[in-house]
């Protein structure tokens, strides 16, 4: 039996051989060595304090922080495996230039069945620059419309500046920080904490996460007032050049909308803007001007609508109309008749009066209301030459005091013929032209039209009389 044992060595060692490479040819055909790919495995930077100490900051180029990894091993031990497995770090202190550092890939599971690791890119680019500080106001900006008898009045923002820092191309840039409200439909103040985002000076908005700032818990208040729209009134001061008139007042707008606390609101409806603002002593011709209209305002409203802020105001400056007047001498007031003389009127005699105003005023002007009256007050009987005395309705200007010629006679004294009043002759005069109301455009429509004071069309050229001479006897026909 030993002997059969011990003896075909040559054939006993070939059956073995050849059993180990039929377990070696099973084995692989069940489990063969593959290789499998992990994408997008992020890659740690490591001694970032390198390029901090120095002031610096770096920026990752073309994604470079993410590799992709082949992995070789069975497919058993591939199969088990996932991109978490693996950890990949680049240290700043092994850079291998100044913009580029290794990256070394390790497994963190079934690391002795791993045969190798093969990196597709190697290396981490980075762009390295100055790191610069600033500090940033910020700003709120509202969108939307209040409710209804609301606006906003003010609002506060907590930090009003923020310090922020970055890489040197990145922070000029940064020109402030907007916070974004809503504040559409509100009625009550709004009080919230809110994100900010980093804008540049054209009003674009910088995303980058490189800038280092706390934006993310700012604290808004929004304060809001109750609105209400008053009236304008205005008024002028002074009066216009001899001859000339104050034919309108326009102005736009003619009410405004005013916003404050309710109990100030109740105190006002019409806001009263000083006649000293619109002076026409002396004017000849049309005034425009604009007048700031919130320093009128009581203290604590404000104006709501920018375009409110000031009232165009357009004077418009007309030259008077002149009209002459024949006034019936029975229509001769004599006044003051001294005791014991009589007065006799002659019906068919007539005094001449000549009056100015507008041609709208001259128009609706009648004899009626023009009185002409004479103080014979202290005079004795006989004929006298006297100044009449003219008075006309507020708005007309009279241009002659005509001189009327007077006979007292004793009472009862009877004479052949009646004594009677009458005009001392005019001297022959040269027409003299009334000038014209310019033809001024008006916008319209007007707010407080002024008082309307009567006036007439122009008229023909009227000669000016002599104020110490009467009109020449004249008979009415």
């Amino acid at each position: 039996m030993k002997n059969r044992l011990m003896s075909n060595w040559g054939l006993k060692l070939i059956s073995v051989i050849f059993a180990i490479l039929l377990w070696l040819v099973v084995v692989n055909v069940d489990d063969p060595v593959t290789t499998k790919k992990f994408k997008n495995i992020p890659v740690n930077i490591l001694s970032e304090n390198l390029i901090s100490d120095a002031g610096e900051t770096y920026e990752v180029l073309d994604k470079s922080d993410q590799v992709t990894i082949t992995v070789k091993a069975k497919r058993s031990v591939a199969d088990s495996l996932s991109g978490a497995d693996f950890k990949a770090t680049a240290d700043i202190a092994e850079r291998i230039s100044e913009n580029s550092i290794p990256i070394k890939v390790t497994a963190t599971k079934r690391t002795e069945d791993i045969v190798d690791i093969y990196l597709q890119n190697n290396t981490v680019k980075i762009a390295v620059e100055a790191k610069e500080h600033k500090e940033i106001p910020v700003e709120i900006n509202l969108s939307g419309k209040t409710a209804e008898g609301y606006t906003v009045g003010s609002t506060s923002i907590e930090p009003g500046t923020v310090q922020i820092a970055g890489p040197a191309s990145i922070i000029s840039q940064v020109e402030k920080v907007v916070v974004p409200v809503n504040i559409n439909g509100a009625s009550e103040d709004i009080t919230l904490e809110a994100n900010g985002e980093y804008y540049r000076k054209d009003g674009s908005i910088i995303a980058n996460s490189r800038i280092e700032g706390d934006i993310s818990r700012i604290l808004i208040n929004v304060h809001l007032l109750h609105t209400k729209s008053i009236d304008l009134n205005l008024t002028t001061e002074g009066e216009p050049a001899a001859e000339y008139w104050c034919q309108d007042v326009q102005y736009t707008p003619t009410t405004i909308t005013i916003a404050g606390e309710p109990e100030e609101l109740a105190k006002i409806n019409t806001l009263e803007i000083p006649a000293a603002e619109l002076n026409i002593t002396g004017a000849s011709e049309n005034i425009v001007k604009e007048i700031e209209v919130e320093k009128y305002l009581p203290q604590g409203l404000i104006i709501c609508a920018e375009n409110e802020k000031k009232i165009h105001v357009t004077i418009l400056i007309s030259a008077l109309d002149g009209r002459e007047f024949r006034i019936p001498m029975s229509d001769v007031d004599v006044l003051n008749t001294p005791a014991g003389l009589d007065t006799v009127l002659d019906p068919s005699r007539i005094v001449s009066v000549i009056v100015k105003g507008s041609s709208e005023a001259l128009n609706s002007l009648s004899i009626n209301d023009i009185k002409v009256s004479v103080d014979i007050k202290d005079k004795e009987a006989g004929t006298h030459n006297l100044q009449a005395n003219v008075t006309v309705p507020s708005g007309y200007i009279v241009m002659n005091r005509p001189m009327v010629s007077i006979t007292l006679e004793r009472s009862g004294e009877d004479s052949s013929a009646p004594p009677s009043a009458t005009q001392v002759p005019l001297p022959a005069q040269t027409d003299v032209p009334y000038p014209e109301v310019p033809n001024t455009p008006v916008p319209q429509p007007t707010e407080v039209p002024p008082t309307p004071t009567p006036a007439v069309p122009t008229s023909t050229p009227i000669p000016t009389p002599d104020p110490t001479v009467g009109p020449p006897d004249e008979e009415i026909q």
